[in-house]
Order: C-alpha cells, then sequence, then structure tokens
C-alpha cells in the first residue's frame, strides 16, 4: 500500500511516544509522504515543518490537505482524539496501532462515525515503524505531491484562526505567550473554546510539551496537569492555558501550586462565560442561556491563594505581565481579559459551519 501510493499522508497520534522517534522520521522519509498529527501527538512531527500539514482534528480545516492524499497512513491514532464527524476522505486508511481498534463507532453500518481502516496492523509500534522502515527506501517512492501547495496550504491554515477582534485576541495571548517563554516549555491546555488557538499556535518542538485532554475533553484539565508536569519536570517552565470556568472548577489547586511553590504560570482565557457551549447554544439558536457569569476578580482570587496574580486587557499589558511571571520563583497567575467575539468563526473554520436554526447540531 505504502509504495503503490503516490500522495501519501502520515498521522501520527496518541500512541507515538518518545521512543519511537528515531523510527517515526526514517518511516516518514521511506514512505515520502507529507506529515501531520493530532492534538496528541504534538511534538511528534516526522519530518521538518515545511514537509507537513500540521494538525488533524477530523475538522474542516485540514480537508485542502488531506483530500489530495491517495493513502492515510495512521500511526497510533486512537479514534477518541477525533472530532466525532463522519469521516469525509476516500483515500484508504491504513492503521499501525499497539491493539485493535475496538471503537463502537467501527460497527456502525458504512463505518457511521470516523474512519474503517482498509489494514490495520498492530503490535509494537516501534518495531512495526523500524520494520517497515528498513524495507522502505527513497527509490520506492513515487510519491508526486506538490510541495509549493502544501506549504501554501499550510500556511494558510496556520493563519486560519487569527481572527481579527476588537479587544485582546486570544490568539494573539497563545501567540505572545509562546514567543516570551523559553526553549522547552511545557504548555497544558484545558477544554474550552481557548482550546482551538492554544493547539494552533503553541508549537511543540518535542512530544510531551503540549499536554491535552480531547476526545471526551474534560474541563479543569490544565491546571493539575500543569502542576503535575511541574513536579516530573522541575528543570522546565510549565504554562497552563485555562478558562475561567476551568479554572473555577479546581480553584483549590491554587494552594496546592502555591503550597509547593512551583514556578507555573497560568494563563487564564477569562471572557466571564463558557464561550464553547455559548457558542454551540446561539448555533442552535439559543442566545445568552445561563452561560455567563460575573466574577470573582481572578486576580485578586490568586492572591488570596497566595500566588503572585496580574490582569492584562492588551497585549502591552500581557507582554509586561508575562515578563514579569518569568522572574518569579513561584506560581503566577495572569488574568487575561480577551475579546470572545471571534470564538464563534474561529469554531467553525475548524468544525464547519452547521445548518442554521434551532434544531441544528452542535
Amino acid at each position: 500500500m505504502i509504495r503503490t501510493a503516490r500522495r501519501p499522508i502520515v498521522v501520527a497520534g496518541l500512541e507515538c511516544r518518545q521512543s519511537e522517534a528515531k523510527w517515526l522520521r526514517a518511516f516518514w522519509r521511506g514512505a515520502a509522504g507529507t506529515a501531520a498529527h493530532d492534538l496528541q501527538g504534538q511534538g511528534r512531527d516526522p519530518g521538518s515543518a515545511s514537509a507537513g500539514d500540521g494538525r488533524l482534528h477530523g475538522g474542516v480545516l485540514e480537508e485542502a490537505v488531506v483530500r489530495r492524499a491517495d493513502l492515510i497512513i495512521a500511526l497510533g491514532l486512537d479514534l477518541v482524539e477525533l472530532i466525532p464527524r463522519r469521516w469525509p476522505y476516500a483515500a484508504p486508511v491504513l492503521s499501525l496501532r499497539r491493539t485493535p481498534s475496538t471503537h463502537p463507532a467501527l460497527a456502525a453500518p458504512g463505518g457511521g462515525t470516523y474512519f474503517t481502516p482498509a489494514l490495520e496492523v498492530t503490535g509494537d509500534l516501534a518495531l512495526i515503524l523500524e520494520e517497515l522502515a528498513l524495507r522502505l527506501v527513497r527509490a520506492d517512492a513515487r510519491a508526486d505531491w506538490d510541495v509549493a501547495e502544501v506549504d501554501r496550504l499550510r500556511r494558510e491554515r496556520a493563519s486560519a484562526l487569527e481572527v481579527p477582534v476588537p479587544g485582546l485576541a486570544p490568539h494573539r495571548v497563545v501567540q505572545i505567550t509562546r514567543e516570551l517563554m523559553p526553549a522547552g516549555a511545557i504548555a497544558t491546555v484545558d477544554a474550552g473554546a481557548h482550546m482551538f488557538p492554544a493547539t494552533a499556535y503553541w508549537h511543540a518542538v518535542e512530544p510531551g510539551e503540549c499536554l491535552i485532554s480531547n476526545g471526551l475533553a474534560t474541563m479543569g484539565f490544565a491546571l493539575p496537569a500543569a502542576i503535575a508536569a511541574q513536579l516530573v519536570h522541575p528543570e522546565r517552565r510549565v504554562v497552563c492555558f485555562t478558562g475561567d470556568g476551568g479554572l473555577l472548577m479546581v480553584v483549590s489547586e491554587l494552594e496546592t501550586a502555591a503550597r509547593l511553590r512551583l514556578p507555573i504560570t497560568i494563563v487564564v482565557f477569562d471572557d466571564g462565560a463558557l464561550s464553547l457551549i455559548q457558542v454551540k447554544q446561539e448555533q442552535k439558536g439559543y442566545v445568552d442561556t445561563a452561560m455567563r457569569h460575573e466574577g470573582p476578580d481572578l486576580a485578586a482570587l490568586a492572591r488570596a491563594f497566595g500566588l503572585v496574580a496580574f490582569a492584562a486587557s492588551d497585549e502591552a499589558g500581557l507582554q509586561r505581565a508575562l515578563i514579569s511571571a518569568l522572574g518569579v520563583p513561584g506560581p503566577t497567575l495572569i488574568d487575561a481579559r480577551i475579546d470572545a467575539s471571534g470564538y464563534r468563526r474561529m469554531l467553525e473554520i475548524v468544525r464547519g459551519a452547521p445548518a442554521s436554526g434551532p434544531t441544528a447540531g452542535g
């Protein structure tokens, strides 16, 4: 399948671990395909950034490149990592996994949601990749990807979520944080609308530099994950990207961070709402249905737990806050008071616009 494919795309998923990095790159070179990874596979790009399309969510944003593929090679990709929507691609899927796929959606007529692999090979993923890499050489490959076109589509996709808004834009919060954080910094990302710019603009170089709970997308994940990451990697900086709602679900963990004096930088996307659910309600025709809240003052709340805290409502203020936070030996919180007016457009860029009206799917 790999040798006869002319436009393969290699997708690295959750099961691709750091130990497979060597053979992942060798396999990618032999397959001569373009590269991608899902949310859980960040930092596992098998090739250079210019060679790959980047992230694959199962949404519409990546379709421009993936529809051009004649073979999709899924390496350690778990179906729970994808958006639950009907698989839009005709190309066969070659699935290489540690264990057989058992997701109930695969048993639905016609494959149902997600994809049904044309062929699935299971076993130790590193050994599978090693065996294939040794068998594949560039002479076998007949790839005819238009590299310039893929690069153009990748750049268009990279800027797609830079939705302009009057106030502090969520994507600028992530971009500025990434620019100021040192190399090797680890980001943890909570569930919510801010997840889209956070995963798009936090560029992980190595596995484990972006930790996120997708699939069931658990709110309240990011702060405990940041504490755990900092305990495991005390020599590295950790930044926690969370919404105000997600933070309030686990706010008592601020005491843990303060007591252990962990140098975590908590960046809160503060818009006074559960924005992702609010956007989905608006898409269904239900506007302002109990998704907004008032208070508390998050900076004051953090100080009450013993953290150093800052508030920012524009890019300059955010930069000052981040620079100050990097000089604090213990945990800090930045209340980034964002403009959420672009979130609906952002969601529809990633997942597609639903049918209009109160019965539309969310």
